[in-house]
C-alpha cells in the first residue's frame, strides 16, 4: 500500500509498469547502493524492445512516476552518475529500507550480552520492529516477474544473516521461546529454509515440545 501526503491511500495510481518501476529502483536504493543504470533499467522492464526504442517510453513513464511523488513527502526520484535512486527523507517510510536498515544495524551490533544493559534493550528493540515487518509477509508476493527472484534472494539471504546472529545469541542466553518466534517469523518468507527448520525441531525437542517438533 501506498499513502501520500495528506495520508489517502494512493495505490490505485500505480500503473502495473509504474509498480514495477518504482519497485526496481527501491530495490537499488538502499544504504550501500548506488542505484540502477538506465540500461539495466530498460532492460529489464522493456525486455522485448531494443534501448533506442525504449528511450520515449522510458521518459514518459518515469515522468509519471515522478508526478505521483509529488504527492508524497521525503522521497525523490534522483539521476545521478548514469544512475537512477530514490533519496529519502525523513517524512518518507517504506517496510523495505526500514528493513534493510534494521539488518545492517543488527549485524553491525557487536553486543552480544545477556539483556542486563540498556544497549542490549535497544537490540532488542530493533530485533521486535524487524519481527513486525516480516510477520507481514514476503517481498513483493504478487510480483512474478523473473528479476524479482534474484532480489527477493539477496532480501532473504540478509535478514537470514541477522536470525542467524539473534539464534544464537537467544540459545546462549536459553531463551527457547524467542528462539521459536524467530525461526516461525523467517519461515514467513523462508517456508523451505532446512537450516532453520532443523534448528526449530531440535529446539523443540530441548523444550520437550515433541509434539510441535513432528508439526513443524
Amino acid at each position: 500500500l501506498s499513502f501520500d501526503n495528506r495520508g489517502s491511500e494512493n495505490t490505485y495510481r500505480f500503473s502495473a509498469k509504474l509498480q514495477m518501476l518504482f519497485s526496481l529502483v527501491l530495490l537499488h536504493s538502499k544504504r550501500e547502493d548506488v542505484g540502477i543504470s538506465t540500461k539495466l533499467l530498460s532492460m529489464t522492464l522493456w525486455p522485448d524492445k531494443e534501448m533506442g526504442e525504449t528511450k520515449n517510453i522510458r521518459g514518459v513513464t518515469i515522468n509519471h512516476l515522478r508526478k505521483i511523488l509529488e504527492d508524497i513527502d521525503g522521497i525523490e526520484l534522483t539521476y545521478d552518475n548514469s544512475k537512477w535512486k530514490f533519496s529519502f527523507g525523513d517524512a518518507f517510510y517504506c517496510d523495505y529500507i526500514h528493513c534493510m536498515n534494521l539488518c545492517q544495524e543488527l549485524l553491525q551490533s557487536e553486543d552480544l550480552k545477556p539483556y542486563a544493559t540498556s544497549q542490549d534493550k535497544e537490540l532488542e528493540s530493533r530485533m521486535d520492529a524487524l519481527l513486525k515487518i516480516l510477520n507481514r509477509g514476503p517481498l513483493l508476493p504478487l510480483m512474478t516477474e523473473p528479476w524479482i527472484e534474484n532480489k527477493r534472494r539477496d532480501f532473504e539471504a540478509e535478514v537470514e544473516k541477522v536470525f542467524l546472529q539473534q539464534i544464537q545469541r537467544q540459545q546462549a542466553l536459553g531463551n527457547h521461546d524467542r528462539v521459536m518466534q524467530l525461526i516461525e517469523t523467517l519461515f514467513i518468507i523462508d517456508p523451505l529454509n532446512e537450516d532453520f527448520l532443523s534448528m526449530g525441531v531440535s529446539t523443540l525437542k530441548v523444550m520437550g515440545r515433541l509434539d510441535r517438533a513432528l508439526k513443524l
